[in-house]
């Protein structure tokens, strides 16, 4: 029961900041931490396939490219910061992404 729920508050984390930062009149206002985490992690993958291109060839092709470099760097930029978070932290999180939070005004505070 204790691992399903942590599985549904990591599933809630990271749909709902992957919304947010895909929303385009307010991903600016997502934690600062957070979109340093994913432009830093975009920039690491970019900076790889300028190093090894074949590293990011698709399936079966010999053709170099082809990854969807700010959908692989948005991943690693949300799971990075999701695990940096507290239980306590990650549950209230969540609770206000999926608006369930009574004191939503308080909940941001942390983040």
């Amino acid at each position: 029961l204790y691992q399903r729920g942590q599985a549904n508050v990591l599933s809630e984390l990271v749909r709902g900041f992957d919304a947010w930062l895909q929303d385009r009149d307010d991903r600016f206002r997502a934690p600062r931490r957070l979109i340093d985490l994913v432009e830093l992690a975009t920039a690491d993958y970019r900076e790889a396939q300028r190093a090894d291109p074949q590293l990011f060839a698709e399936p079966g092709s010999a053709e170099p490219g082809g990854a969807d470099l700010d959908r692989m760097g948005r991943g690693r930029g949300l799971l990075d910061y999701v695990a940096s978070l507290s239980d306590a932290r990650a549950i209230l999180t969540a609770s206000t992404l999926s608006s369930g939070a009574e004191r939503i005004w308080d909940a941001g505070g942390g983040l």
